[in-house]
């Protein structure tokens, strides 16, 4: 991500940034948390300067931005929002985030409206089990 590129074709004429965490570890303490804020710190950072990436996509390619199964305290939650504030991306899905029982979150849907309000170019929003 940091180049500029993206992941290897998964789905077709889609590309972008896919986060699953489906198969991790339990994330829920606080310690993991704390433990993880800087790197969640660094990749907000690069989504930051991903704009450009995606505007480099040929025009019958679909930018894409996937969230599934990741668990964000409030700090993680807010990097990654302020990050995805404004991005072009044309397809994005928050799903399986919400762990409910005190756990921490993933995306609020508060923080995806935000960022939805902020895409202009947005095609198509998955959202389903988030808080």
């Amino acid at each position: 991500m940091r180049r500029g590129e993206f992941p290897n074709n998964r789905n077709g004429n889609i590309r972008g940034v896919y986060l699953d965490l489906d198969d991790a570890d339990n994330q829920f303490s606080v310690a993991v948390n704390n433990a993880l804020l800087p790197h969640w710190k660094e990749f907000a950072a690069a989504l930051e300067q991903f704009t450009p990436a995606i505007y480099l996509l040929p025009d019958n390619f679909e930018s894409r931005f996937l969230f599934y199964f990741v668990q964000l305290n409030l700090d993680a939650m807010m990097l990654i929002k302020e990050a995805l504030i404004g991005k072009p991306f044309q397809n994005m899905s928050f799903t399986n985030n919400d762990f409910g029982n005190g756990a921490p979150l993933g995306m609020s849907v508060e923080a995806i409206l935000d960022i939805v309000e902020s895409n202009k170019h947005l095609r198509k929003l998955e959202i389903d089990r988030n808080r």
